[in-house]
């Protein structure tokens, strides 16, 4: 998060764009808000915007857009374009009552957006701003994990696109064996309460993908984990691959045979807990 009273001139267009678009938001803002929640989805000749205002208590409520910063999104993304050579799909922005904002830029990432997208606009998109072949590309803006998986740093990326525009922290959780899993979070809101909250599909898919790259040949993978994320950026990632997890309801029979089929484990690093389950 950046504070708007530290302004420092960076000779950076996008950059005083940016900031310009945080302005206008509190200019804007009602009275006694703790948050305000900006989230885009802007592709060539389509625009649509959310903006949440977060109260100290209670749950969001939509605002209206100014129409010069709405403008300005679409400018930001075309300047970031030409200047970093791969524009960015999404855009969510935070700005709180102390003056502190930040953003989130998301390059490939599913988007997750609640309202449907023709087609056409993304063809036309894809021709007006070209992809170079950056596979993998994570959400931009603000640090997330330095060092560990590149599925971690995606994870979180994609965490901070979707929560909810009052998150102050989510906890998520994963367990699978074979082709079984649960999963689920709770979302911790500012003023004390918790929620429950799905995770999209995409997001899911992340674990998924971290758990299949990250198998070990002997070890076997994971089998359960446990993601937290405190606001703005602040992530812990948790793995198991010994204990067994706290299950919803015990996975059927067939998916311990199915687990080591997918990935095998040596006979010093199957757990007794799985072994008396009939998985060894």
């Amino acid at each position: 998060m950046t504070n708007l009273r530290d302004h420092q001139e960076s000779g950076s267009y996008a950059d005083d764009l940016e900031r310009w678009i945080a302005y206008r938001l509190l200019e804007a803002a009602p009275d006694g808000f703790l948050r305000l929640d900006l989230r885009a989805l802007v592709l060539r000749d389509f625009l649509d915007v959310r903006l949440a205002v977060v109260p100290p208590q209670g749950p969001p409520r939509s605002a209206p857009l100014p129409d010069d910063a709405r403008d300005c999104l679409v400018w930001l993304r075309e300047e970031m374009a030409a200047t970093d050579g791969y524009p960015w799909v999404s855009f969510r922005m935070f700005v709180d009552d102390g003056l502190d904002f930040g953003s989130v830029f998301n390059h490939t990432l599913d988007p997750c957006w609640d309202a449907e997208v023709p087609p056409e606009v993304w063809e036309a998109d894809r021709e007006a701003f070209p992809r170079p072949p950056v596979p993998g590309q994570p959400a931009h803006g603000g640090p997330v994990p330095a060092a560990g998986h590149p599925g971690e740093r995606r994870l979180a990326g994609h965490l901070r696109l979707t929560l909810p525009s009052h998150w102050s922290a989510v906890q998520l959780s994963y367990r699978a064996l074979g082709g079984y899993e649960e999963y689920g979070a709770l979302v911790h809101t500012p003023g004390g309460g918790l929620e429950p909250w799905m995770p999209p599909e995409p997001v899911i898919g992340h674990l998924r993908q971290h758990r299949r790259e990250t198998a070990h040949p002997a070890r076997g993978a994971w089998l359960s984990a446990s993601v937290e994320l405190t606001f703005p950026s602040q992530a812990r990632f948790t793995w198991n691959d010994t204990a067994e997890p706290r299950w919803l309801f015990p996975p059927p029979p067939q998916a311990y045979a199915d687990e080591l089929a997918a990935h095998p484990r040596a006979e010093a690093h199957v757990p007794p807990w799985f072994r008396a389950a009939g998985g060894g």
